[in-house]
């Protein structure tokens, strides 16, 4: 900063530069917007002015502060959001055919097989780019396919014992609600129930499950 001041017994400048020669030039580090103001006192009173030095924000490169996918494992044919922060660029733009895009967002994609998008942010200084990945899975194999779900009697009376039959392929294991423990692939299962329920048969194996139900009516 320069100075020049006529007819002052004082001068002085804050904030921190602190009591100066009448003209003079300093050197100071501003790290921020600062104002500077300076006095001059006489005899006959005191006079002041000031001057602003502006700062802007760093420029430097963009700032890619966050940058993924949520789930980030999916099944094949499910959605996951992809989501960006970005600050301090001219430009953003994710690729996998998304293209450009606002400095922060989300979008929802449903990626056919495990893909990586990258991010790009621009500015004058440069680029930066940030990965993020979605692993989809799929399964393998053929899920068990029950056959056949069938009871002997559909309506009975109280106390009747009927019997429930089923056939499934594939599986590697089953279950049933109301809860029989000890099931078979193939097989048949002595029920008495006392009210009119809905047996329901799940078979599972790695690729998948299946399930049937009967319902018997008790009257």
């Amino acid at each position: 900063m320069h100075w020049d001041v006529d007819n002052a017994t004082d001068v002085s400048i804050s904030p921190a530069v602190g009591t100066v020669t009448a003209e003079g030039s300093q050197a100071e580090l501003v790290t921020s917007t600062t104002t500077y103001q300076l006095t001059a006192i006489n005899i006959y009173g005191t006079v002041t002015a000031q001057a602003t030095v502006k700062v802007n924000a760093s420029t430097g490169l963009p700032v890619i502060s966050s940058f993924y996918t949520s789930p980030a494992t999916v099944p094949s044919g499910q959605s996951t959001v992809l989501s960006w922060t970005v600050t301090n660029a001219i430009t953003v733009s994710i690729d996998q055919g998304i293209g450009t895009v606002s400095a922060s967002g989300s979008r929802t994609i449903t990626p056919a097989a495990t893909t990586t998008y990258t991010i790009t942010a621009t500015n004058g200084q440069g680029l930066v780019t940030a990965p993020a990945t979605v692993t989809v899975t799929t399964t393998s194999g053929t899920p068990p396919n029950i056959l056949s779900f069938t009871a002997s009697q559909y309506n009975i009376s109280a106390g009747t014992t009927i019997q429930l039959h089923w056939e499934i392929t594939g599986a590697t294991s089953i279950s049933m609600e109301p809860e029989i423990e000890g099931l078979s692939t193939w097989g048949y299962q002595d029920v008495t129930p006392t009210e009119t329920t809905t047996y329901r048969l799940t078979a599972f194996n790695s690729a998948g499950s299946d399930t049937e139900t009967v319902t018997v009516t008790v009257n």
